[in-house]
């Protein structure tokens, strides 16, 4: 489960925001809060997970014969930064997940954290870092 979402110079977020997130949230908020822009932030994330690169998950990745497998977010690389559209964006989020127990081993708690930054210069969008820091596991009993 993705306990929280920092998001930094996304879209509508200025500066850093941490979202944090529960077994079940709603999303809630007036026009032009920024909804959509979260809801575009987790399109990311998905995007990451399914391996796409930064120019697939920005302007779309399509298969044999022009078959389009995964729409881009929202305004591509020219909306993606807060602002001007120029400079850098970060995404991090943090997972916890619970592996169950088995007959060879007690249940464990398993929490990690993502972090992506990439930048945008001139209509181009580049990975500064990625990062992927893990806490370990504990045994849950």
């Amino acid at each position: 489960m993705i306990t929280s979402l920092r998001l930094t110079d996304w879209r509508s977020f200025s500066g850093p925001h941490t979202i944090p997130l529960g077994a079940f949230t709603i999303i809630v908020g007036s026009n032009a809060s920024g909804k959509s822009n979260l809801r575009d932030a987790f399109r990311f994330l998905h995007a990451m997970g399914r391996g796409y690169n930064l120019a697939e998950i920005l302007g779309g990745k399509y298969g044999d014969g022009g078959e389009c497998l995964w729409h881009g977010i929202r305004g591509g690389v020219r909306e993606i930064v807060h602002g001007t559209g120029e400079g850098r964006f970060g995404i991090e989020s943090a997972v916890r997940a619970v592996v169950p127990a088995s007959k060879e081993r007690p249940a464990e708690l398993w929490s990690w954290t993502h972090r992506l930054t990439a930048g945008v210069k001139s209509g181009v969008a580049s990975v500064c870092a990625v990062s992927k820091q893990s806490s370990g596991m504990t045994v849950v009993s």
